[in-house]
C-alpha cells in the first residue's frame, strides 16, 4: 500500500478544469475531422466542370475564385489554367470546351450545345480510364444527335494533330541521324584514307 497524498481542493479543481478543457478540445477536433469525412468530398475536376456548366466564358483567375468559394481547398490561377488546358486537350469533354484569347487573357467556355449534359455525364467524359458504366462520346452522340457533328469534327482535328506530331518526330529523327551519319562517315574517311 502506498501513501496517498491528498491535494488541496483548489489544486484539484484546477486539474479538473484543465482536463475538461483538454477533453473539449479533443472532442472539437474529432468532430471537425468527422464532419470533414462525412461532408461530400468534391474533387477539383468536379468543381471546374460545375463552374464551366453553370457560367459562360470564364478566365482562369475567375475560375479559381469560383472554385475557392464553392469548395474547401484553395486553387491558384495557374492550377486552374493547367487543369482547364488538360481537360480541353486530354479528355473527351474537351470536345465541348472552347478556348480563345480576350482582353482578360485566355478564356474557356463550354459550348451551348453541350450544356444539355448532366454533371455526372460531364464528369464521366473527363475521366481518362473508363469503367464499363461510364458515359462515353459514342453515347453522347446517340443521346444528343446535335452533338454528333461537333464530336466528329473535334476527333478529326485531334487525329490530324496526332499525325502531324508523328510526322514531325519522324523528320526530326531522320535529320538527327543524317547528321550523325555524316559525322560518322567523315570519321571513317579520315581514319582509313
Amino acid at each position: 500500500m502506498g501513501i496517498r497524498i491528498i491535494k488541496p481542493y483548489k489544486q484539484r479543481e484546477v486539474l479538473a478544469d484543465e482536463s475538461v478543457k483538454a477533453g473539449r478540445r479533443s472532442y472539437e477536433k474529432g468532430r471537425r475531422r468527422f464532419e470533414k469525412m462525412t461532408k461530400k468530398q468534391i474533387t477539383k475536376a468536379e468543381a471546374i466542370v460545375d463552374v464551366l456548366m453553370e457560367s459562360g466564358a470564364v478566365c482562369p483567375s475567375a475560375m479559381a475564385e469560383k472554385v475557392n468559394r464553392k469548395t474547401d481547398f484553395s486553387m491558384s490561377e495557374n492550377e486552374a489554367k493547367s487543369l482547364l488546358a488538360h481537360m480541353r486537350g486530354g479528355t473527351d469533354l474537351g470536345c465541348f470546351i472552347n478556348m480563345h484569347r480576350d482582353d482578360r487573357g485566355l478564356v474557356f467556355e463550354m459550348m451551348e450545345e453541350a450544356r444539355v449534359l448532366t454533371p455526372k455525364q460531364a464528369l464521366d467524359l473527363v475521366q481518362r480510364v473508363k469503367e464499363k458504366d461510364d458515359y462515353t462520346l459514342d453515347q453522347a452522340a446517340e443521346d444528343y444527335p446535335h452533338l454528333d457533328p461537333i464530336i466528329r469534327e473535334k476527333l478529326a482535328e485531334r487525329a490530324a494533330l496526332k499525325r502531324r506530331r508523328r510526322m514531325e518526330m519522324i523528320w526530326y529523327k531522320i535529320r538527327r541521324w543524317s547528321v550523325y551519319g555524316s559525322i560518322l562517315l567523315l570519321i571513317l574517311l579520315y581514319l582509313f584514307f
